[in-house]
């Protein structure tokens, strides 16, 4: 986790057994500050409900801020234990996840999904729908991520038959040209940003998604270059993958040094579409 969570952290607030400030005060304070994209917060309980969604709604209207919630406590023996601890009550998770939902909170189920979801609303604009347009040298963590897209409420974009025809021209044979685009593990940086501009201008496709396999002596480090091309270019979201060594870490820094996101594993990588999905139903 450490190399690839380098999020630009402005504030934290942890408040414990609290008095008189409530999770309320620490949002309406968080958007207020200029320096504050993306609010994220862990809760085990709520001190005064209401008050906390009324300011958050308020905050996402007049702020146009994400609010990032993982709520613990959602088990009756956890709330309880929840409830000893913060001196707050955890309440019916599925209460809390329905009001989070109205307020236009979005909900997550682990802290490394808060992280995830934070650092794609910090570093990426929302997205306009669900499709994924998925692009990979290593097809595995891509099927790994359409086994998720039903728990996730995304879904493979239709990619038009001009785009396909004009990869098939362009690329060997051997590649995969329908979406998702496995351009195997002969794919150069070339090949990637080929198939990312198909992308970009494709209206099937709302989020690129690219999976790296850094270990493919092909791919070189002009990849850096080619992202921080199509992140200037495209007004849509662009996510990325990648696990393995310290080789593997130093292109996700880099990469995430010219504004695009990189996660670890593909569960990580579709909660951050996730979330840049969800937000862009709220801001339209």
């Amino acid at each position: 986790m450490e190399a690839f969570e380098h999020i630009g952290l402005n504030k934290t607030i942890s408040y414990g057994n609290r008095v008189e400030v409530d999770e309320a005060d620490m949002i309406a304070y968080l958007a207020k500050d200029d320096n504050t994209r993306v609010l994220a917060a862990y809760i085990e309980g709520l001190g005064d409900g209401r008050k906390f969604l009324q300011t958050a709604q308020t905050i996402i209207d007049r702020h146009a801020k994400p609010i990032v919630v993982y709520k613990s406590g959602r088990t009756q023996r956890a709330a309880q234990a929840a409830q000893s601890h913060t001196g707050a009550f955890g309440g019916s998770y599925g209460i809390c996840r329905g009001a989070f939902k109205q307020a236009g909170i979005l909900a997550v189920d682990s802290f490394e999904e808060l992280v995830a979801a934070t650092k794609a609303l910090a570093m990426q604009p929302p997205a306009r729908g669900p499709s994924m347009g998925m692009i990979s040298n290593g097809a595995g963590p891509m099927v790994n991520a359409m086994d998720m897209f039903d728990r996730y409420g995304l879904e493979m974009g239709a990619v038009s038959p001009g785009n396909i025809k004009k990869m098939e021209d362009h690329y060997p044979a051997f590649y995969i040209c329908n979406n998702p685009v496995d351009v195997t593990g002969s794919a150069s940086s070339a090949d990637y940003l080929f198939a990312m501009e198909r992308m970009i201008e494709d209206p099937g496709v709302d989020v690129i998604m690219n999976w790296f396999v850094f270990q493919d002596t092909p791919l070189d480090e002009g990849i850096v270059d080619a992202l921080s091309d199509i992140n200037r270019r495209s007004t849509k979201p662009l996510l990325c993958g990648a696990a393995g060594g310290p080789y593997t870490r130093k292109m996700a820094l880099s990469i995430e040094a010219v504004g695009v996101p990189v996660f670890e594993s593909a569960h990580l990588w579709i909660a951050a579409a996730k979330a840049l999905v969800d937000w862009g139903k709220i801001c339209s």
